[in-house]
């Protein structure tokens, strides 16, 4: 029998011990290797782990752990290659709060749009109408567009329905920017419930202005005291440029006392 001296024998156990520790926090810390899945499904699962990620890789590695064992009876996410761009963006928007809960809710979001857009015409195609137009109809469905290309189509085809009996938007060119921004701003509000509103909110301001001087010119005036008017007069530039300009000349009228325009 080899006799060890005390010496040897606590360097070998301090050896054995020095070896186990990392061994067993290797495994206690282990993050799951998630390249076995594609990149969606593999975003997703970070994604819903992201909060765990937070508390160190113990809790990352188990929360990943738990997104795999549910995936096993799951279909996972779908593959929404055969729909077009707007089709997939819309889906994908309306499913983004159960994107954050995993591969499994997310795909079972998916998966109803895609059973109700079977029964649904989809959303229709806008490219017939001019981009102030198409872009009015958007903003006027985008509450709808959170809720699925069903829900947004569906607001699209009103919107289109309505175009077809109205004179629409009418052309701003023949206006200079300042007046045609003050009539913009002036129907921000009815622009949100689509081209036929906005377009009657511009219509009441062009004809408004046929009888108003508009927006009287302040190139006169040095920066600082055309700045000051413009501010002054801020509030009824939200009703259009006649209450604008008549905001502008009651300030033109006060300075004139004062002092003379540059």
């Amino acid at each position: 029998m080899v006799s060890m001296s005390w010496p040897t024998i606590a360097s070998c156990a301090v050896l054995a011990l020095g070896l186990a520790e990392p061994l067993t926090a290797q495994r206690a810390t282990t993050i799951p290797s998630l390249r076995a899945y594609d990149e969606e499904t593999r975003r997703t699962m970070e994604l819903a782990c992201a909060m765990e990620r937070t508390n160190g890789p113990v809790a990352y590695g188990a929360c990943l752990d738990r997104q795999i064992a549910t995936l096993r009876t799951s279909p996972g996410i779908p593959s929404l290659r055969g729909y077009d761009g707007e089709t997939r963006g819309t889906m994908e928007l309306a499913c983004a709060m159960e994107r954050t809960n995993g591969p499994v809710a997310y795909g079972a979001c998916l998966d109803r749009q895609i059973v109700a857009l079977r029964t649904s015409p989809g959303i229709p195609n806008l490219r017939r109408y001019d981009d102030e137009t198409r872009g009015t109809m958007e903003l006027a469905c985008a509450m709808e567009r959170t809720d699925g290309p069903v829900a947004y189509g569906a607001c699209l085809d009103r919107q289109i329905v309505v175009v077809r009996t109205s004179p629409g938007i009418p052309n701003l060119r023949g206006y200079d920017d300042e007046t045609r921004g003050t009539m913009e701003l002036a129907c921000a509000m009815e622009r949100t419930d689509g081209p036929v509103a906005y377009g009657a909110c511009l219509d009441r301001h062009i004809t408004a202005l046929k009888s108003s001087p508009g927006i009287p010119s302040l190139r006169g005036y040095d920066d600082e005291t055309r700045r000051t008017m413009e501010l002054a007069c801020a509030m009824e530039r939200t009703n259009g440029p006649v209450a604008y300009g008549g905001c502008l000349r009651r300030q033109i009228e006060g300075l004139r006392p004062y002092s003379k325009p540059l």
